[in-house]
């Protein structure tokens, strides 16, 4: 497998130039967005609070139209919450940008809470989860819970296109690590998975759902067998976490994996993860992109 580098990463700024803000509405937190942005909670079927809370930004017309969507999951990392990407990474802008653009086909995004809390209380409380609370709370439940339960709640409440041709999932940092290892542990899944500066190995793999990360190699193997038809790691070369990244990039090429390892400028920040969530959008389900009527100028967004 031939190794991927750039030395060149899009700049979040320039895409908003088509977006044309002062048209859009405002959500209730005085978010502009153009599609419809909802909270939902979703039940837990590990121990702690009895249900979790996501996000779900949904397409302008989705309550107007009977038509079935593809699934995007973005994940957090160590310190977030399900508001980290649309606080933090300014997602939505992003994705009505390239919306508006027809740069992207329009999706059903979530994002959930992945944070692990130890009951109602802790959770209500927005106890927040420090870098190193949340890296030692790795134990396997938030993958479990995941696949059994967010995919779940998803795929019955919303008109989504249940296969891995039409599912992508992508996390920074610490919900890089998860996206890996659900993916892996899920394998039939996702097509699209994006790795974004991740963590790749967890301290403990013990207890209950210490079998997530366990005998990763030969999951792995088994996914690629199906074929994802993206798998894309991407990492500044001033990241903390290079090392390992790059490392991990040389065991896929190891086991012949297919996948796609992008080096950028920068470190372990917001400007590179959202500019990497750019670069993953415009590469989801190209043979599917839907256009629209809508004419904006959108030269000053490219990012090829």
């Amino acid at each position: 497998m031939k190794l991927e580098t750039t030395a060149l990463a899009p700049r979040i700024a320039s895409i908003f130039i088509c977006i044309l803000i002062h048209l859009q509405p405002l959500d209730a937190q005085g978010i502009y967005t153009h599609g419809q942005l909802e909270m939902h909670r979703y039940p837990t079927s590990i121990k702690g609070p009895v249900s979790k809370k996501l996000y779900v930004y949904l397409p302008a017309d989705y309550h107007r139209n009977d038509i079935a969507y593809p699934v995007v999951y973005f994940l957090h990392g160590a310190k977030g919450n399900e508001r980290s990407w649309i606080e933090k990474g300014k997602i939505l802008e992003i994705i009505d940008s390239l919306t508006l653009c027809r740069e992207i086909t329009e999706c059903i995004y979530v994002f959930p809470n992945t944070n692990k809390y130890y009951h109602d209380y802790d959770y209500i409380s927005l106890n927040p989860k420090g870098s190193i609370e949340s890296f030692m709370n790795l134990n396997g439940s938030a993958e479990y819970s995941f696949i059994n339960d967010v995919m779940t709640y998803v795929d019955n409440n919303f008109r989504t296109l249940p296969s891995m041709k039409y599912r992508a999932i992508a996390g920074l940092s610490l919900g890089g690590l998860q996206a890996l290892y659900i993916s892996a542990n899920s394998i039939s899944s996702f097509g699209y998975i994006g790795l974004f500066s991740p963590i790749i190995y967890p301290p403990l793999n013990t207890g209950k759902y210490s079998a997530i990360y366990k005998d990763i190699e030969n999951k792995l193997v088994r996914q690629s067998a199906l074929s994802p038809s993206l798998y894309l790691v991407m990492i500044g070369e001033d990241d903390p976490f290079y090392r390992s990244a790059y490392l991990y990039s040389e065991l896929l090429r190891s086991l012949n994996i297919r996948h796609n390892f992008i080096r950028t400028p920068g470190a372990h920040t917001w400007e590179n993860w959202s500019d990497y969530s750019i670069i993953f959008l415009k590469s989801l389900w190209k043979e599917n992109l839907q256009t629209s009527a809508t004419k904006v100028d959108c030269r000053a967004s490219s990012m090829d």
